[in-house]
Formats: C-alpha cells, structure tokens, sequence
C-alpha cells in the first residue's frame, strides 16, 4: 500500500508538471498571437505610413467594435438606374469589401444620395448632418457634378460647396478618412452640351479634380476609370447606361470594380 501511495504522489507531481508546462506553452501562444496582432494593427494603422483604404477598413474593425462606412451625393449614388438597391455601386462596394476579410463580413452601410442635389443643396437640406451623426469611420463624397452642370452652378461655387463639406467632416468626425469622387459619364454630357453659363461637364470634372487634389485630399476618378473599363471591355457608353444619364446594372457593377481598384493602392489617408 505504500508503494501504491508513493506511486499516486510522484503521478501527481508529474501530473502537475506536465500541466505547468502546458499552461507555459498555451501562454507563450497567446503572448505570441497577442505580438503578432500587435503588429499587423502596426502595420495597418494609416498614422504609420501609406495604407489602402481597405487596410484602413481591416485597421478600423481591428480596433473597434464595427465598421461604418457612408456615401453622399447624388442620384447616381443613390442608385437610379439599377434594377434594385443591391445592385448601386455603394451596395456592391459593400459586399466586396465585406468579403476580403472575416472581420469586415458586419461592415455596414448608409446611403446619403439624393436625387437632383448637389454638394450645396446637401448641406442646406441637412444630409452631412445626419450622415456625421451616425458617426462613420469611412465616408465616400461623390461630387454631384451632374447636377452642378445641370443648374448651372459656377465652378468657383461648386469647389466652394465641396470645401465645406470636408471641412464639417474634418471638424465632427477627426478621425474618420474621406475619399471623393467623380460621377459616371453619361450621354447627356458630352463635350458639346454646354449649359446657360457657358460650360459642359467636362469643365466641372475638370475643375472639381484640380480643386480636391491641391487640397491634398484624395480622389477617385470614376469618369476616367470607367470609360477605360468600357474600352477594355468592348462596350458602347449607352450600353452602361439605363437613361442616357444613370447607369445600369452593368455601369454600377463597373463603377463598384473600379472603385475596388482604388481602394486596394496603398496612399496617404
């Protein structure tokens, strides 16, 4: 019986070690994920250097409890033209972003576009507003250049308009990243439409791109980017377009690529 007793101690005690050593190891684990989930939030964190903005998205859910992202501006980001909401460049967008990694599949989305505004009018009717208070840490401003040229609006008022509403951004929400961007092209605005003042819509995506950029903010070409996809693709303009003025499915799938693209480069944010 004694030996059988000296037995179970020593059983015991090796028993114990071995789950010390297994603790020390299952710690050492943990420790080592914990360094190298520090390390990738290093990486990714957009005060560290150039980023993507979906790194920044992979920062953000990191680092928080959700992601948020927002867009503004006109019909085209409203989504006229599409079959359904699910098929507008801002819902596409959000799908794709929310399948390049676990942690962005709750990435949720807000859609500010209103038919017929521009810039101005958006500030006026309080949608910038609104969209800060729900407090989104991603915020997409489409110009609203359709309409700009549509009602006649100055250049010199339209880069106006859009300074304030990055500057109403900036001031509220400080650490939430801003990208702006162009609407599509459209048959109704070619080169030769000119409108009363005397200007066509190639002068407002001309000016309003010369504005955004000497004000070192950054900004997504969709007129450009879009037109190149259509050629690359064999397709007409009128083929992507639902009204001559608003995309189609198929436009708002290629608006959606397009915009992908931009947001994998790594850049200042």
């Amino acid at each position: 019986m004694k030996r059988i007793g000296i037995a179970l101690l020593a059983f015991a005690g090796l028993s114990l070690l071995i789950l010390n050593i297994i603790q020390n190891l299952d710690g050492q684990a943990v420790a080592a994920d914990d360094e190298e989930l520090a390390e990738k939030i290093d990486q990714l964190n957009p005060e560290n250097g150039e980023v993507s903005y979906l790194d920044y998205l992979h920062y953000w859910a990191l680092t928080h409890d959700h992601v948020q992202i927002a867009v503004i501006g006109s019909s085209v980001t409203n989504g006229k033209g599409a079959s359904s909401t699910s098929k507008n460049w801002p819902s596409l967008m959000t799908r794709s972003i929310q399948q390049t990694q676990a942690v962005l599949e709750k990435s949720k989305l807000s859609n500010y576009g209103v038919n017929g505004a521009t810039i101005q009018n958006l500030l006026d009717n309080g949608s910038f507003e609104q969209m800060i208070k729900e407090e989104p840490n991603f915020i997409i401003i489409e110009s609203s250049i359709l309409n700009s040229h549509r009602k006649n609006e100055p250049l010199k008022n339209t880069n106006e308009s859009i300074r304030m509403a990055v500057e109403q951004i900036h001031q509220s929400l400080p650490t939430s990243k801003i990208l702006l961007t162009s609407p599509n092209p459209a048959t109704t605005k070619l080169d030769t439409d000119y409108n009363d003042i005397g200007l066509n819509y190639q002068e407002y995506l001309e000016s309003t791109e010369d504005y955004i950029l000497s004000q070192g903010w950054n900004y997504a070409d969709m007129y450009g980017a879009m037109l190149i996809d259509f050629e690359e693709e064999g397709l007409t303009l009128e083929q992507t377009l639902a009204d001559g003025l608003h995309p189609n499915d198929l436009g708002y799938r290629i608006w959606a690529r397009q915009l992908m693209l931009y947001l994998e480069e790594d850049r200042t944010l």
